[in-house]
């Protein structure tokens, strides 16, 4: 078993691409239109106590803290797969889980799947 979290995965999320990866899953074009417009060109600020940064703007990544940010980010992601079957694995969000055996103590074979 192995656990794997990516970081930053959901400011790593390229709308074009993710538009794409929604339209091969079926999914409507107008929401697939709308996730895109929610991911492009946002606004964002820093506010410390009574300090407040300039605004910028923002065209890559979904938000943190959202409540759609790990569904989109598992989206995003759907398509990576193991090409061997004896490998599987557990993904939500930024996080995937690894899991395969490791026959006769080989380690070195498993190493390289």
């Amino acid at each position: 078993i192995l656990f794997v979290d990516f970081s930053f995965a959901f400011n790593t999320i390229i709308p074009d691409i993710l538009q794409n990866k929604l339209s091969q899953l079926s999914v409507l074009t107008s929401i697939c239109q709308w996730i895109t417009s929610f991911l492009t060109d946002k606004q964002q600020l820093v506010r410390l106590e009574n300090l407040t940064s300039g605004t910028r703007t923002i065209s890559t990544g979904s938000l943190q803290g959202c409540v759609l940010s790990p569904l989109l980010c598992s989206l995003y992601t759907n398509d990576c797969t193991s090409k061997d079957p004896s490998v599987k694995l557990l993904k939500f969000a930024d996080d995937t889980t690894v899991i395969s055996l490791i026959w006769d103590g080989d380690e070195s074979a498993y190493r390289q799947k």
